[in-house]
């Protein structure tokens, strides 16, 4: 007699709590941070707001200074880049902008 029992069974998803107090935030939530903190870099700012500046080279510039951004997956890192630069571009508070990716 073979039993399978549901809690080997691997096709399951996990159970995982999500939400409580003492979770700690995940790996995405902590490249998001780093890509949002970028907005707090001066060089990485100068360089963005250079002339021609696209969404493209910002993704390219941010890599480049934080390499582990590679990791998060590109609409969050493009989310997160599009605001950076809308803010190096306009002084004071930017609207938030809507990245579309191809």
């Amino acid at each position: 007699m073979t039993r399978t029992s549901q809690l080997n069974d691997e096709s399951r998803p996990l159970d995982l709590p999500t939400g409580t107090a003492c979770s700690a935030p995940g790996p995405y939530e902590l490249l998001s941070r780093r890509a949002r903190a970028l907005a707090h870099d001066a060089r990485f700012l100068t360089l963005l707001s250079g002339p021609g500046v696209e969404l493209n080279d910002a993704v390219r510039l941010a890599l480049d200074a934080v390499p582990e951004l590679e990791l998060l997956p590109l609409p969050e890192l493009a989310e997160e880049l599009g605001t950076v630069l809308s803010r190096a571009r306009t002084p004071g508070r930017a609207p938030r902008t809507q990245v579309w990716l191809a």
